[in-house]
């Protein structure tokens, strides 16, 4: 982000919708007055030596979190195939598996799941939606969607 601002490249800002003029020249003020510019580098460092904050993609945490976790596809799934959910959860370190055990981490229940989610709940297995699914672990754009 420092690179753009560096570059002034603020038009870009234009197009994201709900931000005026006003805010993109508050935005600019505060990227360009030296202490903040200052303050940045000590905390994100300065491209040669590291910070006092690291930044850690999403997907690293997400995949910290799945590793070595089974989970379970039921149901119809309508935002990918049941393949590109099952690669999407393997790219987070888990294993998706084809059927529901006491070891299952969750299950993602599509439309009209059936006996694995009859499973799940018997096992007491957390249960969640192919939506939640999409927005707390995966992002769409890392799927190659057909």
């Amino acid at each position: 982000m420092l690179e753009c601002i560096s570059r002034d490249e603020y038009q870009n800002l234009e197009t994201i919708n709900g931000i005026e003029q006003s805010i993109i020249d508050d935005i600019k003020n505060f990227f360009t007055n030296q202490n903040n510019l200052k303050v940045i580098k000590e905390l994100a460092g300065d491209g040669i030596s590291s910070g006092i904050v690291t930044v850690t993609d999403v997907a690293e945490v997400s995949q910290g979190l799945l590793q070595g976790k089974s989970i379970v596809f039921t149901g119809t799934l309508t935002k990918f195939t049941r393949d590109e959910a099952k690669e999407a959860a393997e790219r987070l370190g888990a294993r998706a598996a084809s059927s529901v055990s006491a070891k299952t981490f969750f299950v993602v229940a599509g439309e009209n799941a059936g006996k694995k989610l009859e499973e799940a709940k018997k096992l007491g297995i957390k249960i969640i939606s192919e939506e939640d699914f999409i927005k707390n672990w995966i992002n769409l754009s890392d799927i190659n969607l057909s």
